[in-house]
């Protein structure tokens, strides 16, 4: 696959970038660096007036007359702190969107050379549904946004919040998709590697041909370090928005643990119902189903480069020219020295494990919840 059929596969998921005003693209005209000025300026302004909203709610809410029980406050803190995270992320990544580009261009050349094993329809077909869920999601917001807004006219000054957090949260969800194709290329290209490198085995096992193999491992070992830098930058890009996804999930699901023992939680005036609980419900539990398919495609990942560590070591022991053992052992330590193993800024690793951790933390804060609704 060329480098302008991984770039055409992946449009769908550019256009939404520039929608939103973070496009991945190379500044080059004076017209367009002026567009980029405006963009930059315009996104500060909305950041900070976000994180100021955020904050003025979470310190004002004590000022106002109406009634404040624990329903009350879980929802306003909760919507303060997923409104300053999702706009910290999101500004963050609007500041790194050349290091994107950088990034999105060094993974289409490596595609191209590794000849990676899918095919430009499946990836834009991958695309295209991920863009078809962050358009249902932001529809869903929306709706949830209008009913939010009736049922609470006499509170308008929370009321601010409604669009900001229905802008931020469709932007941080688009870096999470992001993220995933990024994991997903990479599977592609090191399972190509593993198939080339078990062809050649094959190849020195049956017809020693030394000229060939010395000629394709040092390729080989290239690809795989291109592609561990990729890795690397995509870690560095995405780390505070996986840390934002690890957040909201974490609060998404201990809010609706403890709605179970407070259903005030998902009240929404007197226009509750069973299309809005299911709305409810949707926009919760897609922070989860987006951070499952990462930490999947990511164990799925270091599960692939495990492989390709495995079939190094296997060819120096069946392979007997020492030139050729060499350039194996070489091979083995660049493995060792360049794992991918990814987490989020540190905070938790993006695996598998992640959710057995999470669930321990959702059953901490959910008796620590329970526990305050005692006490009122």
């Amino acid at each position: 696959m060329s480098k302008e059929d991984l770039l055409w596969a992946l449009s769908p998921m550019f256009t939404i970038n520039a929608l939103t005003g973070i496009p991945v693209n190379r500044y080059a005209s004076s017209r367009s660096k002026i567009i980029a000025a405006c963009n930059f300026f315009g996104y500060t302004i909305l950041f900070c007036f976000s994180s100021s909203v955020a904050l003025c709610t979470a310190i004002a809410v004590k000022f106002y007359e109406f009634h404040l029980d624990l329903a009350v406050i879980v929802n306003l803190f909760w919507s303060a702190i997923i409104l300053f995270t999702t706009s910290l992320s999101g500004y963050a990544h609007f500041l790194r969107k050349k290091q994107v580009t950088d990034m999105y261009l060094d993974l289409s050349q490596l595609e191209e050379h590794s000849a990676g094993i899918f095919a430009a329809k499946r990836i834009r077909t991958v695309v295209k549904i991920q863009s078809a869920v962050l358009i249902v999601n932001t529809v869903n917001l929306i709706a949830l946004a209008l009913v939010s807004e009736n049922a609470n006219v006499d509170r308008s000054f929370f009321s601010i919040q409604t669009p900001l957090l229905l802008f931020w949260t469709t932007v941080h969800m688009e870096q999470e998709w992001q993220f995933y194709n990024v994991l997903f290329l990479l599977l592609g290209c090191v399972r190509s590697e593993n198939e080339k490198i078990k062809v050649l085995l094959e190849m020195e096992t049956s017809n020693p041909r030394k000229e060939y193999f010395t000629r394709h491992i040092p390729r080989l070992k290239s690809l795989l370090l291109d592609s561990h830098n990729i890795y690397r930058s995509a870690e560095r890009i995405y780390g505070v928005p996986n840390v934002v996804v690890g957040l909201e999930t974490l609060l998404s699901l201990s809010f609706l643990l403890y709605s179970i023992f407070d259903p005030r939680i998902f009240e929404y005036g007197t226009d509750w119902n069973a299309a809005t609980m299911w709305s409810s419900l949707f926009w919760m539990l897609s922070g989860f189903f987006v951070l499952a398919f990462v930490a999947s495609a990511n164990y799925q990942l270091m599960k692939e480069v495990e492989r390709t560590e495995k079939l190094v070591i296997d060819a120096m022991l069946k392979v007997e020219d020492y030139p050729l053992r060499r350039e194996l052992r070489l091979f083995a330590l660049q493995l060792l020295h360049t794992p991918f193993r990814s987490s989020a800024c540190g905070f938790f690793p993006l695996d598998l494990t992640l959710f057995t951790s999470m669930m321990a933390t959702v059953v901490t804060y959910l008796v620590i919840l329970v526990q305050f609704k005692s006490s009122e």
